[in-house]
Order: C-alpha cells, then structure tokens, then sequence
C-alpha cells in the first residue's frame, strides 16, 4: 500500500467549482497555514464553455470578456397568447459573460504561484471521507474533502426529475455590421424543435462578431448533425443569408435535477460544483452561486469548522429547490409548454427586480410577483402531481 500524503484539504477536480473552491481558501487563509491538494489530470488550452450571470457589481472585471445592459427574448410562432419581442432594459443589472479559457489560466497562475498548492496531475479512482486513492498510484488524505465527481446514481435515481439543458454554440464573425453590441438575445423562440423547449441564445460581442447558441430543455439529447442543422437554419434565416465564419465551438450537456445532493455531504466531506446540486435546477445558472458556496466552505475550513450543508438545507435553498422541482416536473409531462413560461417569465413589469430569481437570490416578495405573473395551470397540475 503506498504511503499517503497528508492535506488539510483534497479538492477533487479542477473545474468552475474545484477552482474557485482553491482560490476562495488562498484569500481566507491569511496564515498561509493550510496544505491543499487539487486533484486533475487536465491542462486547460481551449476555450471549451462560457458562463453568464447577472451583476451589478465589478468583480471578476479583468474577466469580464463582454457584457450587456438590454436583452431581447422572442415568442413561439405558436404561442398565441405572446404579443410581441420583448425589449428588457437590465439596469441596474448587467448580463456578464467569461470565457472559461481565461478564468482557467487566471486561476492556475495564482494557484500555481502559490507554496500552499499541490497540484496532482491525476485521476481520483476512490475518494471517501478522509482519503482520496488516485490513477497514478498515489493516495492522499486530507481533514477535509471536496469532490467534484457526479454521484453514481445521479441519472438513474428513481425518485428524481431530470432534463437536460444540452447546447451546440459557435462563435461567428459574419461580413456586414447586424448586432448591436450591449443588445443579447436571452431566449428566441421561432425555431423550436418539434414540441419542445428549445431557443437560440445570441450574444454579440461586436456588430460582426457573436457566439449563438441552440439550447433545449428536454429529458433526451439530439445527434450531432440535429444540433448543426438547427443553428444553421437559425443563422440563415434569423441572422444571415451570407458567409459567416466560425471561430469556435463549445457544446455541453446540464443535468436539471431534483436529485437530492446533500445527502452525500458530511461533517468534512462536501459534493462541490454540478456534483454538489450548486447549477439552479430550473435555469442551469452556477457562476455566482460557486462565487458564494466556495466562500462559505473556504471561511468554515479555514475556522476547523463543519463544512455547511448548503445545496438543500437553507430556507432559500429549500425554497428554490421547491420552485424548481415543480418547473422540472412540468417541463417533464409536457415539454413544449416551457417556452410559453419562459416567455411570461421576461414579461415581469420590473424584471430588473425578478432577475435575481434565475442565480436563487430573489426575496419572497419578488418570488410572488413572478408566480402570479406565471400560467397557473401547469403549476397547479405539478403541485398535485407531486
């Protein structure tokens, strides 16, 4: 049995969540006395996602690759009851995009930089509560561990809702200005999939250049040439009939589920990132909320004490995970109904006010103001359903 290395804390995997995990425990601990092991084979050099939330601070601002102060979101041909695009003016929100490939190489080169940091370069096989066994032969221990692997049963588990949020995006330069570069489009409707929730989600980033994306909320993925085929209608009759050039493409699956995450949490062992249930069920959103779950666990472990059961145990946790679990199941029985909701959803009067709903921070006031703005039908029918 090979001879284990002790951490004070073993983070397994270098994503979104394992790194800000990693960085939030360099700025809390002022003593420079805690040993940190970040388990990941990777070596970041492509720009493989993009994230999105909504701010209306200037964090991350040597980050921020774009930002936008209006949206647009589009109604259903189908949709009989939609009047028209809606125009939302964000202020005093703004809608941020970063480039995964930047936050990678920002976030290495302090972790790098840092004597605090061991970074070991291989795959965890077995990880328990106390000790972490990897590919390579090595086996760590550590007071604390945060695991980033999805549990084993999360797609099979019986008694939980799952859709997928599944994407194909490319980032265009097209050869005439279109865009207006502070305009994105959250949600378009008119090119849907046969009867489901499904949209493209433009973000122009100059009057030539935009990464497009065509998105669905459904509980089975497409083949690959479905997704190329749907973009590629999107652009030529929504954006342009001529040339366009792709510079790059990033896809990905979301799991949306009401499975339950917090029961593999424990005193000093904690699920982090997707694994952890921190992505909102209802919308796939995870950037700011692995801003504020990487704090709280960096400011506990930093004080020895228990790590905060947080996805499922806080009353606004609970209260989301509610709401969500109800939008899951609709989206479930009757999958096309969800672009008719999420429609009403961007028609709030004061959505500047409802947008903190979407990363799980709104207040039970604007909570209410977005139910009663909601058709009541398909909620009814979930809530007796469950």
């Amino acid at each position: 049995m090979p001879q284990a290395t002790s951490y004070d804390v073993v983070i397994v995997g270098a994503g979104l969540a394992g790194l800000q995990c990693c960085l939030a425990l360099l700025r809390e601990d002022e003593g420079r006395s805690l040993r940190i092991a970040l388990v990941d084979p990777r070596d970041y050099s492509d720009n493989d996602k993009t994230w999105c939330y909504w701010d209306r601070s200037h964090d991350f601002g040597d980050l921020i690759y774009h930002e936008w102060s209006y949206a647009q979101v589009f109604p259903s041909s189908d949709d009989d009851t939609a009047e028209k695009a809606r125009l939302i003016d964000l202020r005093p929100y703004r809608y941020k995009m970063i480039r995964s490939i930047d936050f990678y190489e920002s976030a290495l080169r302090q972790i790098n930089q840092s004597p605090q940091v061991d970074r070991i370069r291989a795959l965890a096989t077995e990880v328990g509560d106390m000790q972490v066994n990897c590919d390579d032969g090595s086996l760590l221990t550590g007071r604390y561990i945060l695991d980033s692997r999805l549990p084993d049963d999360l797609f099979s588990h019986s008694q939980s809702i799952m859709i997928h949020q599944h994407f194909l995006g490319w980032y265009i330069e097209i050869d005439k200005p279109l865009w207006n570069p502070d305009k994105m489009t959250m949600m378009d409707f008119r090119l849907q999939y046969g009867r489901s929730t499904s949209f493209c989600y433009v973000l122009p980033v100059s009057e030539t250049k935009a990464l497009i994306e065509y998105t669905l909320f459904t509980d089975s993925l497409l083949k690959h040439e479905d997704y190329q085929r749907l973009i590629s209608a999107y652009i030529e009759k929504y954006v342009t009939t001529s040339k366009y050039k792709i510079i790059e493409r990033e896809s990905g699956v979301i799991p949306m589920s009401s499975y339950p995450f917090q029961q593999h949490n424990s005193t000093y062992y904690q699920r982090i990132g997707t694994a952890g249930g921190w992505v909102r069920a209802s919308t796939g959103y995870s950037f700011y909320r692995s801003i504020v779950y990487s704090k709280a666990i960096a400011a506990a472990i930093v004080k020895s004490e228990a790590l905060p059961r947080i996805a499922g145990s806080k009353w606004r946790e609970r209260k989301m995970r509610f709401y969500d679990t109800l939008l899951l199941r609709i989206l479930k029985d009757d999958n096309a109904i969800g672009a008719h909701i999420f429609y009403r959803f961007y028609q709030q009067r004061t959505l500047a006010a409802a947008l903190p709903f979407l990363d799980g921070r709104s207040s039970i006031w604007q909570d209410l103001q977005i139910i009663l703005s909601l058709p009541k039908k398909p909620f009814i029918k979930a809530l007796v359903s469950r």
